[in-house]
């Protein structure tokens, strides 16, 4: 991808996922943690540099697991936001974990996304960060689900991505935004952005 299309989606992903530096529930019951990263199997969750809350120092790998295992059966809290899982656990992600953790996904998406589509790193970077944010959001694989789109996409069809890049949100109000959000970015491929801005906000 562009390289100019990194910061902003940081900036973006952060708007619509937060950024936590702990362990919750997202609204599917699946382990979460940082800027919506996944750790659901828990063995993501151990393969994390955890600490303390307290003393700041490396917790033990059953300490990660136990706290992993009972956020795992708060799906009481999940309802209420990620925030609401603060003191369920006492391990924490360094911001610098954070970060990497969230940039590792990133590239991850990025190369997937370029595997499906010859013309990802040509894309407008408003396009690729659109495109990022839906991967990010359900998965880089339920694409496939549309396929209106994918032909869109191939063909730099900017106005039909926009149309065809809303994702079920009856049950998420965050995700409604993040359609917006994406076809905001769309339009913009239309209306003379430079390929190489990401126009969000």
């Amino acid at each position: 991808m562009r390289s100019s299309v990194v910061e902003p989606f940081l900036a973006l992903s952060k708007h619509f996922e937060g950024d936590l530096p702990f362990l919750y529930l997202d609204r599917r019951n699946l382990v979460t943690c940082g800027i919506g990263c996944l750790v659901d199997p828990a063995s993501l969750a151990l393969a994390l540099a955890w600490v303390d809350v307290a003393s700041a120092e490396p917790v033990e790998s059953a300490v990660v697991l136990a706290a992993w295992q009972a956020v795992k059966a708060r799906d009481d809290l999940a309802p209420k936001g990620g925030a609401a899982f603060a003191s369920v656990t006492t391990i924490r992600l360094t911001p610098a974990s954070v970060d990497a953790l969230f940039r590792e996904r990133m590239r991850a998406a990025d190369t997937l996304l370029a595997k499906r589509f010859a013309c990802w790193e040509v894309s407008p970077a408003s396009a690729q960060a659109a495109t990022l944010s839906m991967a990010y959001a359900m998965g880089e694989g339920r694409l496939d689900e549309f396929p209106k789109f994918c032909a869109a996409f191939r063909l730099q069809d900017w106005a039909t991505c926009a149309l065809e890049c809303e994702m079920d949100a009856r049950a998420d109000a965050n995700l409604a935004q993040r359609n917006k959000a994406n076809q905001q970015l769309f339009a913009a491929c239309l209306d003379g952005t430079d390929v190489n801005t990401v126009a969000w906000p």
